[in-house]
């Protein structure tokens, strides 16, 4: 994982410090280091994902926000749901009294 690290932080030093001089196409010298870099990410997440696994008691609490989450949701489109529904019920009582305003 030391070795990543070095070789991450040197190639981010040298996409920092690359002016392009002497390159007779610097803009893609550029991207050609940002996709090394880019590239090298799988190779260093399988070796850091072995070391690193969220423990079983995080599951539960991500498990447990993803719920409320769901729950949040659910109320705010029944609100939503009844503040349309009764301003519809409002428009349409609006509309009756007049109907049978002009009637009578």
């Amino acid at each position: 994982m030391a070795d990543d690290a070095c070789e991450t932080l040197a190639r981010l030093h040298e996409i920092q410090n690359f002016t392009g001089d002497g390159v007779e196409h610097p803009e893609q010298a550029r991207a050609a280091m940002i996709a090394a870099l880019h590239d090298a990410y799988p190779p260093i997440y399988e070796d850091l994902s072995l070391i690193i696994k969220t423990p079983p008691a995080r599951l539960e609490q991500v498990q447990q926000a993803r719920t409320g989450a769901i729950l949040g949701m659910i109320m705010e489109i029944a609100v939503i749901a009844a503040v349309i529904t009764g301003y519809h019920y409002a428009l349409y009582s609006l509309f009756t009294d007049k109907v049978l305003g002009a009637i009578h």
